[in-house]
């Protein structure tokens, strides 16, 4: 799945994971785990009629550590600098290019005092 694709993408790029101290995920954001990056598909366009092209989109929204706007903001420009104008191969898939749909935004804080910062993306790939 498109999300999947995503969240390893960004762990082989070593942009979360291992030594980051970030965790990539799908699915939600768990309660114990601060700094956490979740990647969620989201409804997209229509594939291309007769083709083997699709146009999914998805969101990732970074949740910092307690208090953490800076480390968050960071992390959602890292993504963006990944992520934004890629093309090559994820999960098995050939990406003809992902373009973030604007730059990262301040959704809000948690109950924790978390801060949530959201940016969404959409892609164009193969759908073998």
């Amino acid at each position: 799945m498109l999300a999947d694709e995503i969240a390893q993408h960004l762990d082989d790029q070593v942009v979360t994971g291992g030594a980051t101290g970030w965790v990539a995920r799908t699915g939600r954001l768990t309660e114990s785990q601060d700094q956490m990056v979740l990647v969620t598909g989201t409804s997209g366009e229509a594939p291309e009629a007769g083709g083997d092209m699709e146009r999914p989109s998805f969101q990732v929204l970074v949740r910092g550590a307690v208090d953490g706007i800076t480390g968050a903001r960071a992390k959602a420009d890292e993504i963006l600098g990944e992520l934004h104008r890629f093309i090559g191969s994820a999960g098995g898939k050939a990406y003809i290019g992902i373009l973030a749909l604007g730059s990262p935004f301040i959704i809000s804080y948690d109950e924790s005092k978390r801060p949530l910062v959201a940016t969404n993306y959409r892609t164009m790939r193969s759908r073998s």
